[in-house]
């Protein structure tokens, strides 16, 4: 019942759930491992974040995905403009903007 209540909360306030499914490109793995894993998962929450979204679930994979993740976005939720080149700040997962 619990998961039932909560499905309809979601549907009243216009909540929508996405799946999303990605790879790492060598450069990204290699930073992966010299990184660890918890900045890239904080980088991604950020990303997310700037999109006016949360991240419900967020997993590592072997095979042909390498990450699994669950993202919630409120229906109408106005997305943010992402920084200009020059504004980026360092990035967590590989170092560069």
């Amino acid at each position: 019942m619990g998961n039932d209540s909560q499905v309809t909360r979601n549907r009243e306030v216009g909540v929508s759930r996405y799946l999303i499914q990605g790879r790492y490109t060598d450069t990204g793995l290699e930073g992966l491992l010299a990184v660890g894993g918890t900045s890239r998962h904080v980088h991604f929450e950020q990303n997310v974040s700037n999109l006016d979204g949360s991240v419900e679930a967020f997993y590592y994979a072997f095979g042909g995905e390498d990450i699994y993740a669950i993202v919630t976005r409120r229906a109408g939720a106005r997305s943010r403009r992402p920084p200009a080149r020059s504004e980026r700040k360092e990035s967590p997962c590989t170092g560069r903007s």
